[in-house]
């Protein structure tokens, strides 16, 4: 329940809770029992992108941060 509204955050009106959101993806996605579920991986690259087009800069820190949590998480799953 916590990953899907996570997922649901990144998207909130709200600057501060889209970057929290972010972030907290970007801590989850290296968890391995969360790095080997392919949909989880997917869908928090997908949230993440979408913080990387953020008008907001520390949304886009964030995000660009958790998209290299994202990428070590598919490195460490080949």
């Amino acid at each position: 329940m916590c990953i899907t509204m996570l997922l649901g955050l990144s998207a909130d009106p709200e600057p501060l809770v889209r970057e929290a959101a972010a972030r907290a993806l970007g801590v989850y996605v290296l968890f391995p029992c969360q790095r080997s579920d392919v949909s989880f991986v997917a869908d928090a690259a997908n949230a993440v992108i979408s913080c990387m087009q953020d008008e907001h800069f520390q949304v886009k820190v964030k995000a660009a941060w958790a998209m290299a949590n994202v990428s070590d998480a598919l490195v460490l799953n080949m």
